[in-house]
């Protein structure tokens, strides 16, 4: 294998990941993916496909293994988005205390856009559905990912990506949507230790979310779709 391309070895990323404690958790190997992972998505070339990560790591690792991990590995996401957020939360609050300046959450969605599969292709790529695209102003078939990112001055932090799946239902067995994604992100916040605000555009300005962000200190600020109608406030 050449070593031209080869991923470098990042020792600051290995040590921030030691800090989030997920060698608490993680085997080794499973620690020595995650590196791999991170050190190909921040590299030059890196084009989102795993032969890339296996042809380019700075260790002789098979693309076979690589899979397998994403795959069959035991290891538990919720633990690692919470190790995460946790860590986001932590320094956009003590960059908001120290500074003054106040934390902004701002959430929107996104599709990765896939091929659509043959209807007798036996593995199609799992939770795969077709979405509204605003861009292309048509459905298409792909991920939609709604993600949330913490900002504070000029440091922006991802906080959570989730996958958006039309098939989920709540506890009530009512269609989970992007809507209530939202609200689990904002309910699950701290208040903000100066001022806060929730940014989103006109999908997200539904009144459960502005509710939502209100209750937990937070202003919203966001689009509204021409057909919306506004009521003044008599109290105001």
């Amino acid at each position: 294998m050449s070593t031209e391309n080869n991923i470098p070895y990042n020792k600051e990323i290995n040590n921030f990941i030691i800090k989030l404690g997920l060698s608490l958790y993680l085997t080794l190997p499973q620690l020595k993916h995650v590196c791999e992972f991170i050190f190909a998505a921040v590299g030059r070339g890196y084009d989102g496909k795993v032969i890339h990560i296996a042809e380019s790591c700075y260790q002789s690792t098979y693309r076979t293994s690589i899979g397998q991990f994403l795959s069959k590995s035991p290891w538990n996401e919720d633990y690692i988005l919470r190790a995460l957020q946790k860590f986001a939360v932590n320094k956009i609050w003590q960059l908001s205390r120290d500074t003054g300046k106040p934390i902004y959450v701002i959430i929107d969605d996104t599709i990765c856009k896939k091929t659509k599969p043959s209807s007798r292709a036996k593995n199609p790529i799992e939770k795969c559905q077709f979405h509204q695209s605003h861009l292309e102003n048509k459905k298409v078939y792909g991920h939609q990912v709604v993600g949330a990112l913490l900002q504070c001055g000029d440091v922006t932090i991802p906080y959570q990506l989730t996958l958006y799946d039309k098939t989920k239902v709540d506890k009530d067995n009512k269609k989970f949507t992007k809507i209530n994604i939202a609200v689990n992100i904002i309910s699950s916040l701290p208040e903000p230790p100066i001022q806060g605000f929730v940014l989103g555009d006109s999908w997200y300005s539904a009144e459960i979310i502005i509710k939502t962000a209100k209750a937990k200190g937070f202003e919203y600020i966001g689009a509204l779709k021409t057909n919306r109608i506004i009521y003044q406030n008599a109290r105001a």
